[in-house]
């Protein structure tokens, strides 16, 4: 089942709607493993407060993707475990330089050659549109952002 982003927009983040996002971005620097090398990391913008939260593992330790476990109870609306559902307001992207940014802008600064030094991108080629990886050289993972929960 695909889910539009309108419609987890309106019921809150789940676990589902993270693997959608991720299907959605596949191949691109909206998601974790292909802008890690860039500085990005996994974060939650609450569009409400404009708080930032990186991503977390339940005991507080920064996670290398989008986890749920980690948020603040303030910001979980109902169930616990694989039933966790987070507030409407909050939306996934990434932090570099203590600035949020979304999946798609995370994508088009890959792309746009901001970090394509760095980063490991995945281009389509070919008539069949398969994806290559391009690498490049990568940076050291750099720490949480500044103002970042």
């Amino acid at each position: 089942m695909r889910v539009s982003h309108q419609e987890y927009v309106t019921t809150g983040l789940s676990r589902a709607a993270l693997r959608q996002e991720n299907i959605r971005f596949d191949g691109t620097g909206g998601i974790s493993q292909n802008n890690r090398s860039c500085g990005f990391r996994p974060a939650f913008l609450d569009t409400l407060s404009g708080r930032i939260y990186l991503s977390r593992f339940a005991n507080g330790v920064p996670a290398p993707v989008h986890l749920l476990e980690g948020l603040p109870a303030e910001l979980v609306v109902s169930g616990e475990g694989q039933a966790l559902r987070i507030r409407a307001t909050v939306i996934s992207g990434f932090v570099l330089d203590g600035r949020f940014y979304t999946r798609d802008q995370a994508t088009a600064y890959a792309l746009g050659g901001d970090c394509s030094d760095q980063c490991l991108i995945l281009k389509a080629t070919g008539p069949a549109g398969s994806k290559v990886l391009t690498t490049a050289s990568t940076s050291a993972d750099q720490g949480p952002a500044a103002g970042a929960g």
